[in-house]
């Protein structure tokens, strides 16, 4: 399980009405999604402390932890606390609910574990705390966001991360295949699913308790969810649709290799080395949607920060400017282009949206990233569209691996928020 990032709820247009208006470009508008608020923040990761490349959930009471750890690029050490907030299956803050709900013990903690970078170019300190801990007990299952402030004041937020617990109570059967809807069984993976009931809780009204979301990679950016039961039979909820579940397949992600800044891995053109901080310049890429499917194994969009020339990766891996290139004939009248992933956050960041260079006929843009092996993709997000459009440079192979999870909240008639119950993970193998 890996992580991932976020749903976007309105469409764009919508929210260019209302953005200024609610504040929601200001640095501290909190969003309940994966945020980075202070341009000294750098690297954020959240994940299962044993397991880097997981996806933020851990089972409810089991004696699992979360790591949460950034890297700050300011030279003196900040006073920062975190605290969690109960979300509903649409992350927006659970009504009703204190913090001593769903929390024993403090209800905030100050975020005390801290190490200075060593032998890197690019100074920071690098922060990080486990948690739940004994002090710190998550005690109902759900979403959560974990916001992260300065100097004791909860409205100087300067990171919020998405994660989920899980109280394990009902099976998830998944099945995933190509589309059967035969225009599209090609291009499209289709996620068939039940989940079983029988003797686990009480149910009422199965189509209004239960919320079921389906993501693709982690990426909230294109979940699926408001899907009702199809059938009810033998205490098992069948969610067998013929379209609305079913998932661009896309296409493998790409990559690049910085763990040496000496060495010039497969995909980096050069390095250089510029008023005290390198410069990675990586081969221009080509559009890949007509291209013939490759198949080779990648991360679905993550990263992993690794050091070759170093022990100890969180505080002597560098820093290093890399430049992005996408070589296109003409730019977008209708949209702009991101690099999308882990690498961003999961967010369409104004840092990761491409500028047009008509002289050179491509898209460039420049990412300061911490070394390691990462993975992205160029995302299309076109004007008054709700979803991006990954297929536009990408494309769409039924052949793509990608993994899928089914999350299964469930809210009795009675109930005042949002359990998660239930959760399946499968990865597609339709080559």
């Amino acid at each position: 399980m890996k992580a991932a990032l976020f749903a976007l709820i309105c469409p764009l247009y919508i929210f260019a009405q209302t953005a200024v208006d609610t504040g929601y470009y200001s640095d501290q508008y909190l969003r309940y999604d994966n945020h980075i608020y202070k341009k000294n923040i750098r690297t954020p990761l959240l994940h299962p402390k044993t397991f880097q490349l997981s996806f933020p959930i851990i089972a409810l009471n089991s004696g699992e932890q979360f790591l949460l750890s950034f890297d700050d690029l300011s030279p003196a050490i900040n006073n920062y606390t975190y605290t969690i907030v109960h979300c509903t299956p649409d992350w927006q803050p659970t009504n009703n609910m204190f913090t001593s709900d769903y929390l024993k013990g403090y209800s905030e903690e100050n975020i005390s574990g801290y190490e200075y970078s060593f032998n890197t170019f690019q100074k920071y300190i690098h922060y990080s705390v486990a948690f739940p801990h004994e002090n710190f007990q998550i005690t109902k299952s759900g979403n959560y966001l974990v916001k992260v402030y300065q100097d004791y004041n909860p409205d100087n937020v300067v990171l919020t991360m998405r994660f989920m617990v899980l109280d394990d109570q009902l099976e998830v059967q998944a099945n995933l295949r190509a589309s059967s809807i035969p225009s599209e069984q090609y291009y499209k993976h289709e996620l068939d699913f039940n989940i079983l009931t029988a003797g686990q809780i009480n149910i009422t009204d199965p189509f209004t308790e239960f919320k079921v979301v389906l993501l693709q990679n982690y990426n909230w950016s294109q979940a699926v969810s408001g899907l009702k039961p199809r059938f009810i039979s033998n205490d098992a909820l069948n969610y067998n649709y013929d379209g609305e579940n079913n998932f661009p397949a896309g296409n493998e992600w790409r990559y690049f290799d910085t763990r040496s800044l000496r060495f010039q891995s497969e995909r980096v053109l050069t390095y250089e080395f510029t008023d005290h901080i390198y410069h990675t310049l990586l081969k221009a890429d080509d559009k890949r949607n007509f291209k013939q499917y490759r198949f080779y194994g990648d991360l679905n969009g993550e990263l992993s920060i690794e050091v070759q020339e170093g022990n100890r990766a969180e505080i002597e891996a560098d820093y290093t400017y890399v430049h992005f290139k996408l070589n296109a004939d003409k730019a977008l009248s209708d949209g702009n282009v991101y690099v999308f992933g882990q690498l961003s956050n999961w967010e369409f960041l104004p840092e990761a949206k491409m500028k047009y260079n008509e002289e050179n006929k491509s898209y460039e843009t420049t990412l300061l990233l911490k070394q390691g092996y990462y993975n992205y993709k160029y995302v299309v997000h076109r004007d008054k569209e709700t979803k991006p459009d990954e297929a536009y440079y990408e494309g769409n192979f039924y052949q793509t691996e990608n993994v899928y999870q089914v999350l299964v909240y469930f809210k009795s008639v009675v109930g005042d928020y949002y359990q998660l119950l239930g959760t399946s993970l499968i990865k597609s193998a339709l080559r």
